[in-house]
Order: C-alpha cells, then structure tokens, then sequence
C-alpha cells in the first residue's frame, strides 16, 4: 500500500491570489485550479496550493513532519489568520484486492498540524 501526504491550502474570503502565492513562496508550493463543471461552488475556492507530494509504500510521518514544520514556521512570520485554510492530506492508495491499513501519524505530525491549524483529510481510494 502506497501513502501520499501533501499540505493543501485553500485562499479564505476575498484574500487576493498573489498575496497568497508571496506568504506561501518559501514553501515552494504549486498554485492549481480546481475543474469547474458550470455548478457553482458555495464556499469552495477554485485556486488552491500544495506542497510536494511526500509518497512510500511505509510510513511517511517523519518525512511529512518536517514539511508540516517548515509551514508552521514560515506561516507563524506572516499575518496569515484569516487569509488561508491549510488541510493536511494523507491518503492511502489500496492495490485491488487489498484491504484498508490503519493510519498511524505520530506526536510530533500531529503537534505540527495543530501549531498551523490545520484539518486532517483522509482519504482512502483505488489506485487508478
């Protein structure tokens, strides 16, 4: 079973794009754009970041503390309460016929989350 954890950030309100993109340069995050269908969305922006996708068929969790960790503390040094929402992705990806693993993040992983307020989205989906 292979796991990816990345940060995701999500714009809050009317925070400008480029704004965003200056706060979040020391992460050397890639800006994307959702794929809108003509719904609208209600409350979910179009533009997001992520961070690198941290993958590996064991645990992942010292790896992706360190990149929790780096975001704590760029994010601490700029004004960014109220402008970004961060949701940390972990998700496994399961080989057909292969059953769902338990999910293990450490202390460490998880005082990282806190200290950025950040949410937890797992994700449990077939290998395409």
């Amino acid at each position: 079973m292979r796991t990816v954890c990345y940060l995701r950030i999500e714009k809050l309100g009317e925070t400008d794009a480029e704004e965003v993109d200056s706060m979040l340069a020391p992460l050397s995050v890639e800006r994307k754009r959702r794929k809108h269908d003509g719904m609208p969305f209600h409350s979910v922006p179009l533009v997001y970041w992520v961070t690198r996708r941290i993958e590996s068929e064991c645990d992942v969790a010292s790896r992706f503390v360190d990149d929790v960790t780096l975001a704590a503390e760029v994010l601490r040094d700029r004004e960014c309460a109220g402008k970004i929402s961060i949701t940390a992705v972990v998700a496994r990806y399961l080989v057909e016929g292969e059953a769902p693993a338990g999910l293990y993040l450490d202390r460490a992983t998880i005082a990282a989350l806190a200290a950025i307020d950040a949410d937890l989205d797992v994700d449990v989906v077939p290998e395409l």
